[in-house]
């Protein structure tokens, strides 16, 4: 008598006797459909962080095309130079709380998560607190040494800047979680 193996169908709770020198085929029904969900939030994830890069991109792009058509040279420049004092302290953001935050956050203290949010909230609260008031000190002596640079942008940044590196910490939160539909 030959030796059968039996195998077991996951889809049903029947189970096929076949003969040992025959080629064996492994059932995939149930591995075919992990592979395809595994697929499919692998590139869910991609599509929504793409999705969120080219939104952030092109909002950016046409706020400066509106803006370089409705003011006037001085006044879109004192814009710039706002947008790009952010975008310096975005950087500092990014380098000092961020990617420390990404890289132990979703690592080193993935098992205490929490705690680790709890630690790094704080420091961002601290952050950009700090910075606000730095820039507010900034205003306070632009308006004292050359008031005809003082704008509404500069006075908005000092105002917000905060807010919008919260914003940052928060969306990035959402991708150490793996939740990158609710970061876009």
């Amino acid at each position: 008598m030959k030796p059968q193996l039996e195998i077991a169908n996951p889809a049903s709770d029947t189970t096929t006797a076949v003969d040992s020198r025959s080629m064996f085929i492994p059932d995939r029904s149930l591995g075919g459909s992990m592979a395809k969900l595994w697929w499919q939030s692998r590139t869910g994830s991609v599509v929504c962080s793409i999705t969120d890069q080219a939104l952030a991109a092109g909002t950016i792009f046409l706020a400066n095309v509106v803006l370089a058509r409705i003011q006037s040279k001085e006044e879109y420049g004192l814009f710039v130079l706002a947008y790009s004092i952010y975008t310096f302290a975005s950087g500092l953001h990014n380098a000092a709380i961020l990617e420390a935050y990404t890289v132990f956050g979703s690592g080193k203290y993935s098992q205490h998560f929490r705690e680790y949010l709890k630690v790094m909230l704080r420091s961002n609260v601290i952050a950009c607190l700090s910075l606000m008031v730095l820039l507010g000190l900034g205003l306070v002596a632009l308006l004292a040494i050359a008031p005809q640079l003082i704008s509404k942008a500069l006075l908005g940044l000092a105002m917000t800047v905060g807010i919008l590196l919260s914003g940052s910490f928060l969306r990035r939160t959402f991708y150490i979680l793996r939740q990158p539909h609710r970061a876009a």
